[in-house]
């Protein structure tokens, strides 16, 4: 069972105590429970004999995913800003990035967004190579688990669980649209 051998070995949000520290040892370990960590940290974990420790910095998962709004700028983001650029009237603007079990797909409204194709070739074409969205795509395939229509983008056993919700936020729907135009 995926995550079977990852140990709590401190409650969340919690430091270690100096102990558990010092009798722990770890094969792996991650930095970020967010959806790329926690997905990582269950593929790790599948060989019974690697231990995978899995560190996030604040509290544990938000168990209400309607309460998204209230999560930006609060103690679970990091609060980070963009640099100001000519593009955005020389204004800087809140980057919203989380803190907490699940990581960023908390403060967005649990919304699914994988970068771009173009981003990722274009890393390719600056040297960084296997890194281009085709040699990308079977590793995103392979992480999901997607209730869409069946596509060769998506994948159906992964850990990852992509769902369209039966009544969607009106907010998210206008952001999609938006995203649209």
């Amino acid at each position: 069972m995926p995550g079977a051998n990852i140990p709590c070995i401190a409650p969340v949000g919690k430091p270690l105590s100096p102990a558990m520290a010092q009798t722990n040892r770890f094969d792996y370990v991650v930095v970020g429970a967010g959806s790329a960590g926690c997905v990582l940290a269950a593929r790790l974990s599948e060989d019974a004999n690697t231990r995978v420790a899995l560190i996030e910095a604040d509290d544990p998962a938000i168990t209400d995913p309607t309460q998204w709004p209230f999560l930006v700028g609060a103690a679970f983001d990091w609060n980070y800003r963009t640099q100001r650029q000519f593009q955005t009237a020389g204004c800087s603007h809140a980057w919203p990035r989380g803190k907490l079990v699940g990581g960023t797909s908390c403060l967005n409204a649990m919304a699914h967004v994988r970068g771009h194709p173009t981003d990722f070739d274009r890393w390719v074409e600056a040297g960084c190579t296997g890194w281009g969205f085709s040699d990308l795509l079977p590793y995103f395939i392979r992480s999901e688990t997607s209730s869409f229509a069946a596509s060769p983008y998506h994948g159906a056993t992964g850990p990852l669980s992509l769902l369209i919700p039966d009544q969607p936020n009106p907010l998210t729907l206008s952001f999609i649209a938006v995203g649209e135009e």
